[in-house]
């Protein structure tokens, strides 16, 4: 797992990188109350983006480039998780 983060004008720019193959579905990932876990209660997605947006920040989920490469958070597509604060 890697962690970084750069400032981008007024803000900060934080993501969260692991080596995982990523979601094959991600249409309900920030859908209140939908989970795919059988204890899941699917507000942890959902209540974190709240809490960004509620500070002028987003939380989304993108697909990190494959072939060795780390890419920032602007170079990725739908897939692997990158949170902007």
């Amino acid at each position: 797992m890697r962690v970084g983060w750069k400032k981008a004008g007024s803000h900060v720019e934080i993501w969260i990188e692991d080596e995982g193959p990523g979601l094959s579905n991600t249409a309900n990932l920030f859908v209140p109350f939908f989970t795919t876990k059988p204890k899941g209660s699917g507000i942890g997605l959902v209540l974190s983006r709240q809490i960004a947006e509620a500070h002028g920040g987003s939380l989304r989920y993108a697909m990190r480039i494959r072939g060795g490469r780390t890419q920032p958070p602007e170079a990725y597509t739908n897939g692997d998780a990158a949170v902007s604060l």
